[in-house]
């Protein structure tokens, strides 16, 4: 018999999400920038942590780990790029690297620009996406390591999934986007604000999205940055 999934989103910090993809007793958790919200949910809802996913290394989505290793000592996965940036890693993960959850097959995708070791989770019978710091409600991630070209491309890698996929993405920074959309002359008013992201939406109306070229999507990677 197939499991029932849910996901919980976490909020911490000022606009950061942590999710909780969970099943039966067991759950994962993903980009865990602070364990005690995390602590309490798992101890609430009696489920024991089967592992961390980690999409990059900054501190926002990964300060949470230590503890939550010590409370329940689960395996951490996180990018190869990223060996020695992000405590209690027992795993690293490539492209094309699956890992199997009961009865869901998770799937590494390389999504590199925010940061050059940036990785997503996809879960392909399921139409989810951990997409971490590179795609948001009507944005997508700052370029911290990685090239306009490396994030240009990875935005086509996930134009290119189902119309249908959820974002989970770890930022609300919708207001401030949509201001920037706005100042950009794009019409947003049919926008809707939800969370998980539908991707056909973002496809729909995000800027950095529907630019068709790599020089258009520089300019709107530029102009927003000062903002």
């Amino acid at each position: 018999m197939n499991a029932i999934w849910k996901v919980e989103k976490i909020p911490i910090l000022q606009d950061n999400f942590i999710f909780v993809l969970h099943s039966q007793d067991q759950a994962w958790i993903v980009d865990p920038g602070d364990a005690p919200p995390v602590l309490d949910f798992l101890e609430k809802e009696g489920l024991k942590c089967a592992g961390i996913l980690v999409t990059h290394h900054h501190h926002d989505h990964a300060d949470g780990i230590d503890e939550i290793v010590k409370a329940h000592a689960c395996p951490v996965y996180a990018p190869t790029q990223n060996k020695g940036q992000i405590p209690k890693v027992t795993n690293y993960l490539n492209e094309g690297d699956a890992l199997k959850f009961l009865d869901l097959e998770i799937q590494v995708l390389e999504l590199p620009g925010h940061t050059m070791g940036h990785i997503a989770f996809w879960i392909p019978t399921k139409k989810w996406l951990f997409s971490g710091d590179v795609v948001f409600a009507l944005g997508c991630g700052r370029l911290f390591e990685g090239t306009f070209e490396q994030m240009f491309k990875t935005l086509q890698r996930i134009k290119d999934l189902p119309p249908e996929t959820l974002i989970f993405c770890t930022h609300d920074y919708f207001p401030a986007n949509s201001e920037f959309c706005v100042s950009q002359n794009i019409q947003i008013q049919d926008y809707d604000s939800i969370h998980p992201l539908l991707l056909s939406q973002e496809k729909e109306f995000n800027p950095f999205l529907k630019a068709p070229t790599l020089e258009e999507f520089t300019a709107n990677r530029k102009a927003r940055n000062s903002f």
